[in-house]
């Protein structure tokens, strides 16, 4: 399954969506969503600063 957020530069996540999902319709797409707001990534930087808006793909495996 895969997301693409947006990432702030406060570490989290914004306006993500899921662009794909295996199996479809099974409310594993929903789960990931409802997920991705305990996410953090580092975001990229410029001149030392934190760079706000960077669109990332992020993978998301069920067990």
């Amino acid at each position: 399954m895969q997301l693409i957020c947006r990432l702030r530069a406060d570490t989290r996540l914004e306006a993500c969506r899921v662009v794909s999902e295996t199996p479809q319709n099974a409310g594993f797409g929903t789960a990931a969503l409802a997920a991705a707001q305990y996410f953090r990534f580092r975001p990229a930087s410029r001149e030392g600063h934190p760079v706000d808006g960077a669109e990332i793909a992020v993978g998301v495996e069920w067990p």
